[in-house]
C-alpha cells in the first residue's frame, strides 16, 4: 500500500482531491466530473480504523493540459462539497522514522560540542 501510494503520487499528472463524501462520492462519479477520457487512475486511500474510503483520493491524468484543467476546479462545489484540488504533497517521500520529515545533518544525540 505505502508503494502503491508513492508511486501515485510521483506521477507527475496526478492530482489530490479533497472535500469529498467519503460515503457517497466513488471512483465512476470522478472519472465523470473530470471527463472519463482525462482520468487514467483513480485511488481512494482506506481509513485502517473505519475501513471506509477517505474524504479524499488520488487522480492521474493523461497529461499535463488534463491536470492543469483540474486544476481550475480547485473551490469549486461538487455534490454539495467545496473541493480541494492541487498537486499532492510531496515531502511523503522524505518522511523517516515516526513520519518526520529529515532535514539530514546529525540528530542532537549525534552532536559533537568541540572546545578550544
Amino acid at each position: 500500500t505505502i508503494k502503491k501510494r508513492q508511486s501515485a503520487q510521483r506521477n507527475p499528472f496526478t492530482a489530490y482531491v479533497g472535500g469529498l463524501s467519503n460515503t457517497t462520492v466513488n471512483e465512476e462519479d470522478i472519472r465523470e466530473y473530470f471527463g472519463r477520457e482525462n482520468v487514467t487512475f483513480v485511488k481512494f486511500p482506506i481509513d485502517p480504523t473505519t475501513q471506509l474510503p477517505k474524504a479524499h483520493c488520488y487522480v492521474e491524468f493523461v497529461n499535463q493540459a488534463a491536470l492543469e484543467q483540474a486544476l481550475t476546479k480547485n473551490g469549486s462545489i461538487f455534490r454539495d462539497n467545496k473541493l480541494v484540488i492541487n498537486r499532492p504533497n510531496t515531502s511523503f517521500d522524505n518522511r523517516g522514522r515516526n513520519n518526520r520529515i529529515s532535514r539530514g545533518g546529525r540528530s542532537y544525540r549525534d552532536s559533537r560540542v568541540i572546545h578550544d
